[in-house]
């Protein structure tokens, strides 16, 4: 007992002084009972659903059985009737003109056959309108001795049809021995105006078998026939009844479909109403179905509110004592906060309740955390970056496949298969800044990586290059992946040329199942980028797709060299158009670094055409790299090249036919010179506005002699003449022919004479 009484008094302590146990305590209490609640209304409400449900099935089986029992009794018993009505006897029998012995004979037969059709047929009566007499089991009577004259000014008001006709169910009196009275439900037969057949059956029966004591108290099963009146009901206080003056009755007749349901407000309140209307036979089959007390809403509620409050009750003390329990890993908490200092100087002292003091404790571990992982996550970052760098770059340098940095790099890919992709942008001007570039790079990654998330797990691989390199890995590679990448490729380019109006190309590489063999998809996506673009700046190749020869078979087409190179000799453009159209088919196909070695070539070849010709002067665009970026602009930069030589070749022909007159001008200007020391063939190439290899060319075609060779000679038949015939100088002679020195002067004659001038002298010295 006092152990009872101190954890009462712990438990009124802790809920007063602490805070946090106040807010577990009541939270579990409103929460528990606010939960039970919803839950008992919603289970209670399933119910009450279940059992409507159950009510109108229940309704529409009744319907189906009643419609199942006429559908095959009644059809029976009306089949078998007309059976009846096409044989000879019974036609004498209803519309002959006299009742004669056979004919009473044969009535019995038929009145006992059609009886003994079905349990249900109680009696039968033939009326003869030409006789004026009814037939029943007991006797024959005349029209007016008949007692149902009811019936008999029914039948007046109908057609003649091949269709029974229910009439209305009523108390029917029979003549025998003693006379008695049954209530039956009549079917007439009336094909024929001169007679009727009347099969009437025990109402009782047919209301049995139908089995309408399935029906509860708050459900009622009608059938109607098609004058309104009730055939049979679950309840005996429609026997006889007329429906036509019904107000439900009649909304059943308004309703277009032969099957539906409906509510219907009567004083028992909301009921529901299901109907079936049987057109071929006539009938109308309604199920009423009222509120049930028992399962009522008001009733759910109250049933539900009773059992709330002792929920409640019982959920108190127990979640008092839950409290407790729960609030002890609290205080351990609090104590290890306290023991190991991890509560911050400011909140030492601080008041707050026990879930404020701990958020602010856990708040500080988590920012702490937060920077730690940041740091780390940059760490691992960087880290994998440098390896897969390494890795594309230099495999065999990066690093072993049994390292530890590998085996994590690799385990951190989750399928088998790898491939590297290159994606190139097109900018239409070179970025302003370093951070332009970066802003642009940084939006390819992640547009390329939102695009291509489900097809693979894409990396992107940090480069100081303005490609940006990707990483894909996935399970198998197939038509449908290569598929999914290109339209994601493409839709990228949609996406940078409608918003940023860049060209973007990719180059896919091969595909490899090792981690340490990505440098060979990285160098086959290089060659698929850049051989791409050579043929469109917006190109997407797979590597795989390329139809590259072998490296071997790259070889240069000397034969097509040769030929640019004649049609330019002959300047002949049409044949220069078609061999450069075949050169630039041969190369088509080669990579990328293959074709611009090519293109070198040709070049070179188209240089020391111009060298000799002396057409180097004419064209000065070199760089084969910095200039074209298509190879279509390549074909028109050397198309260009060769147009222009073509030009200059010809304008050289065309003045061919004055080079008589200019060796002749080229020897005056060296005779007027001779003493020039700057006589020189650049000198006179300048003078006559030739270049200098042409001057050289077409004095030493047309002279058989060099100019150099022929100035000299000049120069030195002066020198010959003052050496032999004056006493003039050596220094003079030297200086008047314009050498530099006197030592450059015996230089120059000896190397062309074999002797020095002063021995020149004495041995051709004329007195």
């Amino acid at each position: 007992m006092k152990t009872l009484k101190n954890i009462v008094r712990n438990m009124i302590q802790e809920f007063h002084k602490k805070t946090y146990f106040r807010q577990v305590l009541l939270s579990y209490i409103v929460v528990s009972c606010f939960t039970f609640l919803i839950f008992s209304i919603l289970l209670l409400s399933r119910i009450q659903q279940e059992n409507n449900r159950t009510i109108l099935n229940f309704g529409w089986q009744n319907i189906e059985q009643a419609m199942s029992f006429n559908d095959s009794s009644l059809h029976d018993i009306s089949n078998y009737a007309y059976q009846m009505l096409d044989e000879a006897a019974t036609y004498r029998l209803l519309y002959g003109d006299t009742f004669d012995l056979p004919t009473s004979i044969a009535s019995r037969e038929i009145y006992d056959r059609i009886q003994s059709s079905n349990s249900m047929i109680t009696s039968l009566d033939f009326i003869n309108f030409s006789t004026g007499t009814v037939l029943t089991k007991s006797r024959r009577m005349s029209l007016d001795e008949y007692y149902d004259k009811d019936l008999l000014e029914y039948i007046g008001t109908l057609v003649p049809s091949r269709r029974p006709v229910f009439y209305q169910p009523r108390v029917s009196y029979f003549n025998g021995k003693h006379t008695q009275t049954q209530r039956v439900l009549s079917l007439i037969f009336y094909t024929n105006s001169r007679g009727a057949l009347v099969i009437n059956l025990d109402y009782d029966s047919y209301a049995s078998q139908i089995n309408l004591a399935r029906n509860s108290g708050n459900m009622d099963l009608i059938i109607v026939n098609h004058n309104h009146c009730v055939m049979a009901a679950s309840q005996d206080s429609y026997f006889m009844q007329d429906l036509s003056a019904d107000p439900l009755y009649q909304e059943i007749l308004q309703q277009h479909a032969d099957t539906g349901s409906f509510t219907w407000q009567s004083e028992m309140g909301a009921q529901t109403i299901m109907y079936r209307k049987n057109a071929l036979m006539g009938i109308t089959y309604i199920s009423v179905i009222s509120p049930h007390k028992a399962y009522s809403r008001s009733y759910l509620f109250g049933l539900t509110f009773r059992y709330s409050i002792v929920y409640i009750l019982v959920t108190s003390m127990l979640s008092l004592l839950a409290s407790m329990a729960l609030y002890r890993p609290v205080r351990h908490l609090k104590h290890t906060i306290h023991i190991n200092e991890l509560m911050p100087d400011e909140n030492a002292g601080s008041t707050r309740n026990d879930f404020e003091l701990i958020e602010t404790v856990f708040q500080n571990l988590i920012e702490k955390y937060t920077a730690l992982k940041q740091v780390r996550h940059t760490f691992e970052h960087q880290k994998e970056q440098k390896l897969l760098r390494l890795l594309l770059e230099q495999p065999s340098a990066a690093i072993q496949p049994n390292s530890e940095d590998f085996l994590v790099l690799d385990n951190s890919f989750e399928y088998e298969n790898y491939m590297v992709f290159v994606v190139n942008v097109d900018m239409p001007s070179e970025p302003d800044t370093e951070n332009d570039l970066s802003l642009i790079k940084f939006l390819i990654e992640n547009v390329t990586m939102e695009l291509m998330d489900g097809i693979a797990a894409i990396r992107s691989i940090e480069t100081i290059t303005p490609r940006v390199l990707f990483l894909a890995n996935f399970a198998g590679f197939d038509d449908r992946r290569r598929e999914q990448f290109l339209t994601a490729a493409r839709q990228m380019q949609e996406l940078f040329r409608q918003r940023g109006q860049f060209q973007v190309a990719a180059g896919f590489g091969s595909v490899t199942d090792a981690l340490d063999t990505i440098s060979v998809s990285y160098e086959t996506a290089r060659t698929a980028l850049d051989t791409g673009m050579l043929h469109a700046m917006d190109s997407i190749v797979f590597y795989d797709e390329m139809q590259i020869p072998p490296f071997d078979e790259q070889t240069y087409p000397f034969t097509i060299d040769t030929a640019v190179t004649a049609a330019v000799k002959n300047t002949d453009t049409a044949a220069l158009d078609t061999a450069l159209d075949h050169f630039f088919e041969a190369i088509r196909p080669y990579e990328c670094d293959q074709i611009h070695r090519h293109l070198s070539h040709l070049s070179d070849a188209l240089q020391r055409f111009e060298h000799a010709n002396d057409l180097g002067t004419l064209y000065t665009e070199n760089d084969l790299n910095s200039q074209p970026r298509l190879l279509s602009e390549y074909r028109e930069q050397f198309q260009n090249r060769c147009h222009s030589d073509i030009q200059a070749l010809s304008e050289i022909k065309l003045h061919n036919h004055s080079k008589d007159a200019l060796i002749s001008q080229v020897q005056n200007l060296v005779s007027e010179n001779i003493y020039n020391a700057n006589l020189s063939v650049i000198m006179i190439a300048e003078q006559v506005g030739l270049s200098v290899n042409y001057l050289r060319n077409i004095y030493k075609e047309n002279t058989g002699e060099s100019l150099s060779t022929y100035i000299t000679g000049c120069k030195l038949e002066i020198i010959y003449e003052l050496l032999a015939k004056t006493d003039t100088s050596i220094q003079e002679i030297s200086d008047r022919l314009g050498f530099a020195t006197k030592n450059y002067f015996f230089t120059f004659f000896k190397k062309h004479t074999g002797m020095t001038p002063n021995q020149y002298r004495s041995q051709n010295k004329i007195e």
